[in-house]
C-alpha cells in the first residue's frame, strides 16, 4: 500500500546516527538528570519559557472555548481513521450516517480512507496507541502508527509554517525515538498532518539527527520546568496570542483560535 498516494512522498535514503537512534539511547539516557517523565505533547506547547506547562501540571484549567475547534478537528479525523481500520466500508457508512463528519477536516479523512478501501485494503494503521514509558516520556499515545512512523494531527490557522508546526515536528521526533526504542527498528519518518480553518495539509517529516537532537534538549528543558516548585520568571517578552494560558499569565482574555494538542496527555 502507497501511503504517499493520499499523504506525501517518503523520503528514501536518511541517514541518522547509530548513537541517535532509540534503541541506542535507552543505554546512553539511563541516568538522567531529571526523574520527572514528560509529555511528548508537552515539547509542542506554545509558551516560549514553558510556562504552560507548569501551569497545566499545577492544575491550571485551559479555557474550553480555546481549544474546542482543534479539538474538534481532531476528533473528525481519528474518528474516520478509526472506523476504517477497525469496521472497514461498514464502519465508513456508520461514520458518515451518524453524522462524524462535519468539517473540511473529517471531509478530507473520509477521503483518504475511501482511496486506501477502494485499492483493497487498509494499510497497518494504530489510532492511538498507548506507548508504555520509555527514554525518560510517560506514557504516551501518538495519533496514528502508519506502518512504524507515527502521525500527529494539529490544527493551526497558520498550516505548515510558524513555530507551532516547528513544535509539531520536534514532537513527531519523540515518537520516533520512542517507536524505536521499543521495536528496535528505524523509524526515519512521520507524517504530520495540519489542520487549517479552509484545508489540511501534509508533511513527511524526516527524522534527522538535528530534529532528535532538538527532542532530547527539550525534553530536558521541560522535565526542569516541570520539576521545579515556582513557574518559569519573568513571563516571556512575547506571549503567543493562541497560547490558552494568556488569561492565567496575563490576565488577558484567552485566544479564541487555541492549539487543540495541549490538552492532550
Amino acid at each position: 500500500m502507497r501511503v504517499g498516494l493520499v499523504l506525501a512522498p517518503r523520503v528514501e535514503g536518511v541517514r541518522v546516527s547509530w548513537e541517535l537512534r532509540g534503541w541506542s539511547l535507552l543505554t546512553l539516557l539511563g541516568g538522567l538528570k531529571d526523574s520527572v517523565l514528560v509529555r511528548p505533547s508537552e515539547l509542542a506547547a506554545p509558551c516560549p519559557v514553558r510556562r504552560d506547562v507548569w501551569l497545566m501540571r499545577n492544575g491550571v484549567r485551559l479555557a474550553g472555548g480555546s481549544v474546542s475547534r482543534g479539538v474538534n478537528y481532531h476528533r473528525e479525523i481519528l474518528s474516520v481513521f478509526r472506523a476504517a481500520v477497525s469496521e472497514g466500508w461498514g464502519g465508513l457508512k456508520d461514520v458518515v450516517e451518524g453524522g462524524v463528519i462535519r468539517s473540511h477536516a473529517g471531509a478530507w479523512a473520509l477521503a483518504v480512507v475511501t482511496a486506501w478501501l477502494s485499492s483493497g485494503q487498509v494499510p497497518p494503521i494504530a489510532v492511538e496507541p498507548y506507548l508504555p514509558p520509555v527514554l525518560g516520556f510517560t506514557r504516551s499515545k501518538p495519533d496514528l502508527v502508519v506502518g512504524s512512523a507515527p502521525a500527529e494531527v494539529a490544527y493551526s490557522p497558520a498550516g505548515l509554517s510558524g513555530k507551532y508546526a516547528d513544535a509539531k515536528r520536534v514532537e513527531l521526533a519523540t515518537y520516533a525515538l520512542i517507536l524505536e526504542a521499543l521495536i528496535k527498528l528505524p523509524v526515519n519518518y512521520g507524517w504530520l498532518i495540519m489542520v487549517g480553518d479552509k484545508r489540511v495539509s501534509t508533511e513527511c517529516v524526516v527524522v534527522d539527527d538535528v530534529l532528535r537532537e532538538e527532542a532530547l534538549r527539550a525534553r530536558e528543558d521541560v522535565a526542569r520546568v516541570a520539576s521545579s516548585l515556582t513557574p518559569p520568571q519573568p513571563n516571556p517578552e512575547s506571549c503567543p496570542a493562541t497560547c490558552p494560558f494568556r488569561e492565567s499569565c496575563l490576565g488577558t482574555a484567552p485566544a479564541t483560535e487555541g492549539l487543540g494538542e495541549v490538552v492532550r496527555a
